[in-house]
């Protein structure tokens, strides 16, 4: 009896050892691998708002705006504006906004000023009025396309009289670029763009090399 027992216990050891064993070893099957690694480069929107010289030159303006002298009433005023898209920049949609600043005028000058506004019509081919103020190019612009002019010419009332001598005013003209990509902007019934939404315009700084 006790000879069997040993017997059975050197099996078991035996087969304890086996599967100790097949644990232990290593496998070798037909085996392959590959990778790939994906890159993921942002890109940017970037552009100008460009004004062209009113001295016959057609140079781009360089300073920081066009400056008008000695005006008088029912004077027409050269001022030729457009937008430009970066070389480098994604598809983009743009948009200008035109603002009349008449800080440092008396409220008697205001009061003329507001009641006959100069003009800046006519507002380029393509250019639509939206619903927030600012106008809307609708044609789509690609790497350095330009829009055509936002205006061409600022006309003066003629019904200003002497209360509007020596004034002085400015007309801001901000424009903005947006994707095109993956945006869809608001359009009115006739299809045209009147609206980008609630969106936030952000200049873009280009990277230090």
């Amino acid at each position: 009896m006790a000879k069997s027992k040993k017997i059975a216990i050197v099996v078991a050891a035996i087969a304890l050892i086996a599967v100790i064993g097949v644990v232990g070893s290593t496998l070798a099957y037909f085996t392959d691998n590959d990778q790939k690694t994906n890159t993921f480069t942002m890109g940017n929107v970037n552009g100008t708002l460009e004004e062209i010289k009113n001295d016959g030159s057609e140079e781009l303006v360089t300073e920081e705006g066009l400056t008008f002298d000695n005006v008088t009433p029912n004077a027409e005023l050269v001022k030729r504006a457009f937008m430009q898209l970066g070389n480098d920049s994604s598809d983009a949609y743009a948009r200008v906004k035109l603002t009349w600043d008449t800080t440092g005028m008396t409220q008697e000058q205001i009061d003329a000023f507001n009641a006959q506004l100069p003009s800046f019509l006519p507002v380029g081919q393509g250019w639509v009025e939206g619903t927030d103020g600012y106008y809307y190019y609708q044609t789509k612009l690609s790497k350095g396309d330009k829009t055509v002019n936002v205006i061409d010419k600022v006309t003066i009332p003629a019904e200003w009289g002497n209360v509007m001598a020596n004034a002085s005013f400015k007309l801001k003209v901000e424009g903005d670029f947006i994707q095109a990509d993956n945006f869809e902007p608001t359009k009115d019934a006739s299809g045209n763009i009147v609206s980008w939404g609630q969106v936030t315009i952000e200049q873009f700084q280009a990277p230090q090399q």
